[in-house]
């Protein structure tokens, strides 16, 4: 919670007093910055606030009442989110004169809650930065699971951030507090973003605004502004092959991996160019950059280089209508194509085409309405598109691919994937959102007392429009559990998955491309499929917000506040067109699921409808603005998108998975080989979901103090506590089991088929297969539960979406943790952000069977990181040397590892009646009550390597008079070429720990860049 300042805006409180310091009411105080100037009156309390400041240097504040000096106070610095709070004394006047008072802005924020990371644009430029937001900006956030890219190599793709324990999907992107969070891959960024673009960006990852309805990572990037004054600048970067170092040759444990080349970047290029100034002084201003951005990558075993190019324009125009009212106007463009996205060592068929734009206009109104009300509303529309097709014609213009080296088959969950062949998929989303918020603040003061109350909306309106197409209408398959069984693979070979051996096929209903036999004009690029000839969904989101702010004598501040959220989704009316597969009569079980048709809107199958409150404290421990002891207790729901609805939508893919041995041999499926059908999947039946379903809510504590150690040099220490409960999942309402017996609601609601409270599932017991995948062999261990069900429960199954804890499961997530971040501001020539983060993520899941529910037990989770350090600094040694030093170091533990393997049928058929069931995914942990050696001579690791990397940069600058300034650097990344295992396969079978990861070595970077 914070004191009332917009979402990419600071905030100044200042008092004016005499020389017995008591308050002065009247005086006139105008706040002059780079954008505009706002005046103000002291009130009665000597107090006047300057909300809705555009970041940046260069204020100051002119403080004049009859009969006292005029004071002037310069240097300050606005900060997006914190308060500038300053007192400034004034002398009774016998003549006419003017003080300045030269003072840097006070570093402790008294008066806000809000723990965030904040990355200047002088911090990036001065210190090795990778392109791209999420390499360049999230990796140096303190408390934020590094990335590991290594100069810009990943900056082509963004990362998935987290945060003591935080969900990605309920991370949220904002320009300028507008809303561009992708509403499909909820928890994603809609577009890429130019660094070089943004005056700051602000990471706020607890306690967060009451504005802000989720727990995530709330990233909000703030674009410069022109000025009075003209400003342009240009600056690129560039690496080749031959700047890159090696880190794996005459490394053993890669040699017998079989691994001769690392993950380099072939190519980097970053061009950045920008440019602003005054449209009207004092009254009007712009600014503009492009960036053009090109990496290519080797993925490690792959032929093919991995290459993305993005193109993006930023244009911000600020108008100040009068002294309180201002009106702002963005648009940002972006384009990205890649060439090979998705393939990979194991799967290098499967990289496609991604070719995709988006556009975001942007539209601003702040006003200060009078001396104590302050309006801010903003209007934000995101138009993108996801497009992933073939590498060649229609989509694209690439080469097929090549297939590497024991890279013939692709895992997809259950089966592996024959090649050659086409992509799993193709797709072109078109993923829309129109958002507005509204905030207004009005300060009312008291002779001791004061309140901020902010109260405010936001709405937004998701539209998603996704065509599919399965090239040729089936894929060709092998399940997991017949590689390395003797019965069908008795040389345990890693691509047994080849022709004349048995096989699957799933059949699609789905339109396919004209190559493969389908329409002339309907692949995913065409137009046959508007206006609404393919999968929909519609989604609305409206909360609502309130929250009072006190401060008591100046000390205390408590802020209290709540929110309601209502949001859901639906399928509005739309069409199917037909399958390759329509007309057939036999060979189908359901023949007219593969026809086309048309589709009624359906109605919302369910609605998250939260109250959430939140409340801070903060106490100015010394009254001099130096120390604060800070508490925050805030409750968030998840964020929705056009998430669950779409499990009710009648128009998405269907399948039909049937037994298929290639009877002539020719590896191609002829329509009638297939012989007898072992699943399927009809789009909006099987699983319903609950319409009581509940949004998962997270209660998050937080304790921190912070502490200004000497001057400019900023101390915090934080704690953290975060439970969240209620989350969504999937139970089996028709073969209950375990705990679900004692649950009220599946008393009301349960349908099994045996006597109630007999439990159908059988605890059963067999053997770890060991590090070689197999059964019988000397390095067999265990035991290891095994689950069977009651034969008598076949096809009684209906699975239900809903908050599984309401049938008697603990279905949650918790994180502690402690935070500790040092920064220095940038003066005596240097500056420093420095963080030491240690905590402890952990999850326990539901599941519907007792086999899921085991692999779901508690335990860390996948972003738990035990310590993660940053230090990122620079210095400039002075002239006559002149060049300026910067480092980056990451250093964080490695990822908790589990180790799975799928038991077939056969192992339960052994020990009782139970055939045809369905146990995949059973999971081996290499850890907890099982131990570290359940089985004789196994390599089960608990976590991967802790890594360390450190980037290190030199710039020397040359004024040229009147024409600026000429900037040159040379960087290094990985500066000591470590070689630290990233990814390891960890599916027990011939694959078990191949490498699937390591760092990138050490390249150099050179770059120049001139700005005036």
């Amino acid at each position: 919670t914070a004191y009332a300042q917009g979402r990419d805006t600071g905030l100044a409180v200042v008092h004016a007093e005499d020389p017995d310091g008591a308050p002065l009411p009247g005086v006139m105080v105008v706040v002059t910055g780079p954008v505009g100037s706002q005046t103000q009156y002291t009130g009665v309390a000597g107090e006047a606030r300057f909300p809705g400041l555009y970041p940046g240097d260069g204020y100051s504040a002119t403080f004049t009442l009859d009969g006292f000096t005029t004071v002037i106070r310069d240097d300050l610095t606005v900060v997006t989110g914190r308060i500038i709070d300053f007192t400034v004394t004034m002398d009774l006047a016998t003549v006419e004169e003017t003080i300045t008072v030269t003072g840097e802005s006070p570093l402790v924020d008294v008066k806000s809650t809000s723990v965030a990371g904040l990355v200047t644009s002088d911090l990036l430029d001065r210190t090795p930065t990778a392109s791209g937001i999420w390499a360049g900006v999230m990796d140096k956030i303190p408390g934020v699971v590094a990335s590991f890219d290594v100069g810009g190599g990943d900056s082509g793709q963004q990362q998935v951030n987290t945060a003591w324990g935080s969900e990605w999907r309920n991370n949220s992107y904002n320009v300028n507090g507008g809303d561009t969070t992708d509403p499909a891959a909820v928890g994603a960024s809609s577009s890429y973003f130019s660094t070089g673009s943004f005056e700051e960006v602000s990471v706020s990852m607890a306690a967060q605004d009451i504005e802000i309805k989720t727990p995530g990572l709330n990233i909000n990037m703030v674009v410069k502004s022109g000025s009075n004054d003209w400003h342009a600048g240009a600056k690129y970067f560039y690496e080749n092959a031959d700047m890159v170092s090696d880190n794996v040759t005459g490394v053993a444990k890669f040699e017998e991996a079989g691994i001769t080349v690392g993950t380099p970047n072939v190519l980097l290029s970053d061009l950045d160019v920008q440019g602003g100034g005054p449209i009207w002084r004092d009254r009007a201003w712009f600014f503009v950059d492009y960036w053009n951005f090109e990496v290519q990558k080797v993925i490690l075993n792959l032929d093919e280089v991995d290459g993305t190019k993005l193109k993006d324009t930023t244009l911000n125009v600020n108008f100040q209508l009068n002294d309180n009212h201002k009106v702002s106007g963005r648009w940002l463009a972006t384009q990205k194509y890649r060439n090979n996205r998705g393939a990979s060592q194991y799967r290098p068929y499967m990289g496609r085409i991604q070719d995709s734009y988006s556009h975001i206009p942007q539209l601003q109104w702040q006003a200060v309405l009078n001396q104590n009300i302050f309006a801010d509303v903003r209007y934000s529309v995101v138009k993108s598109n996801f497009p992933m097709c073939r590498r060649w014609e229609p989509c694209g213009s690439e080469d097929m691919a090549t297939p590497s080296t024991g890279s013939a088959i692709y895992s997809f969950g259950y089966g592996y994937v024959i090649t050659p062949t086409l992509p799993t998929s193709e797709f072109f989303d078109e993923r829309d959102t129109d958002s507005t918020n509204a905030t207004v603040s009005w300060y009312v003061t008291g002779e001791n007392t004061s309140h901020d109350l902010k109260f405010g909306g936001n709405y937004q309106l998701i539209n998603y429009f996704s065509p599919f197409n399965y090239p040729k209408g089936y894929r060709r398959y092998t399940r997991l559990s017949r590689v390395g069984d003797p019965t069908y693979d008795p040389d345990n070979n890693p691509i047994y998955a080849t022709m004349g051996v048995p096989l699957e096929v799933r059949l699609y209903n789905a339109p396919i491309a004209k190559e493969d036999g389908g329409s002339a004009d309907c692949f995913v690029l065409g137009e046959c499929w508007h206006p609404d000839g393919a999968y929909s969904m519609k989604g609305r989101a409206l909360g609502i917000f309130f929250q009072d702010t006190i401060t008591i004598a100046n000390r205390w501040t408590i802020s209290a506040g709540v929110r309601f959220d209502r949001a859901y989704n639906w399928n509005p009316a739309q069409k199917r067109l037909d399958s390759p597969w329509c007309g057939q009569t036999t060979g189908l079980s359901l023949p007219d699921m593969f026809c086309g048709g048309t589709f009624a809107e359906q109605d919302v199958a369910f609605q998250f409808q939260d109250i959430t409150p939140r409340i801070g404290v903060v106490w100015d421990v010394t009254g001099d603005g130096t120390w604060a002891l800070k508490a925050n207790f805030s409750r968030y729901p998840e964020a929705l998108g056009i998430s669950y609805g779409g499990a009710t939508n009648v128009n998405d893919v269907g399948s039909e998975d049937w037994n298929w041995f290639d009877p002539n041999g020719d590896g191609v499926f002829q329509f009638g080989e297939q012989t007898t059908m072992r699943s399927s999947w009809y789009p909006g039946e099987g699983t319903k979901v609950d319409p009581d379903l509940q949004a998962p809510l997270t209660d998050e504590y937080t304790v921190g103090i912070e502490h200004e150690i000497f001057d400019n040099i900023l101390l915090s220490v934080t704690g953290i506590y975060r439970g969240r409960k209620d989350d969504v999942g999937t139970v089996n309402i028709g073969v209950p089991f375990g705990l679900m017996f004692d649950s009220d609601r599946c008393k009301n609601e349960c349908t099994p088929v045996l006597p109630w409270g007999t439990d159908p599932w059988v605890k059963l017991s067999t053997v770890d297969p060991g590090d070689d995948g197999i059964i019988g062999t000397s390095d067999d261990g265990g035991p290891i539960p095994i689950w069977a069900v009651n034969p008598d429960t076949y096809g009684t199954n209906n699975y239900l979406t809903t908050n599984p804890n309401t049938f008697g499961f603990e279905d949650n997530s918790f994180y502690r943790g402690i935070s500790m971040v040092a920064s220095k501001r940038w003066s005596g020539n240097w500056q420093m952000l420095a963080s030491w983060d240690i905590g402890k993520a952990e999850s326990q899941g539901s599941a519907y069977n007792p086999n899921a529910l085991w692999n779901a037990r508690r335990a860390v989770t996948g972003n738990h990181r035990q310590h993660i350090l940053k230090l990122t600094a620079n210095y400039l040694i002075a002239e006559p040397i002149g060049v300026n030093l910067g480092i980056f170091v990451r250093a964080q533990s490695g990822q908790d590892l589990y180790a799975s393997y799928t038991y077939d049928n056969a192992i339960l058929e052994a020990q009782g009646p139970y055939g045809n069931q369905s146990n995949w995914g059973m999971t081996v942990v290499a850890r907890g009550e099982m131990g570290d050696n359940q089985c004789d001579g196994c390599n089960r690791p608990q976590r991967e390597d802790f890594t360390t990397l450190v980037d290190v940069r030199a710039e020397k600058q040359f004024t040229i008079g009147k024409y600026g300034v000429v900037h040159f650097y040379f960087d290094v990344f990985n500066a000591l070429n470590a070689n630290t295992v990233t990814g390891l396969y960890t599916t027990i079978n011939s694959r078990w720990m191949d490498i699937t990861g390591l760092l990138p070595p050490r390249v150099m970077r050179i770059g120049g860049a001139w700005d005036f």
